[in-house]
């Protein structure tokens, strides 16, 4: 909940591994983060690519993921995620009011095999196939 802040009051708003993708409103919650960030002022948000390897492999392309929280208690059950692809959180970053849009994938390799003998090859893969990263991670600025 965003509405304790003042219109502007931020230079910057980050939200960073992934937890934009389980808000339950993104529309709301990007509105509010555009009241909330000056004019001319940045946001860095990160989520969940739809089309990332650990999605292919696990033959899972639906726009919701069920997860099972890492060490939650197993009464608390899952909680659901929106996926996003990079064209389509670009249109939702613009309906929002902000531009100078930038996307940089990350871990390819997340969730599939992570392994620090790993690391050179996921530094190539994130180069040659950023279409297939675990994570989109998005710079704008509030227009």
């Amino acid at each position: 909940d965003l509405s304790g802040f003042r219109d502007g009051e931020f230079d910057s708003v980050i939200c960073l591994n992934a937890a934009f993708s389980f808000a339950s409103d993104q529309s709301h919650v990007l509105s509010q983060i555009h009241r909330i960030v000056r004019p001319g002022g940045n946001i860095l948000i990160s989520v969940l690519n739809r089309w990332s390897l650990r999605r292919l492999l696990r033959c899972k392309y639906a726009e919701f993921e069920s997860f099972a929280t890492r060490g939650a208690d197993p009464s608390l059950g899952t909680v659901y995620a929106h996926t996003f692809s990079k064209d389509a959180f670009f249109e939702l970053l613009e309906r929002s009011g902000f531009q100078r849009l930038k996307c940089f994938p990350q871990g390819v390799l997340s969730g599939v095999a992570e392994f620090e003998a790993l690391i050179p090859v996921e530094n190539i893969l994130k180069r040659v196939t950023p279409g297939l990263a675990h994570t989109l991670n998005f710079v704008a600025e509030r227009g």
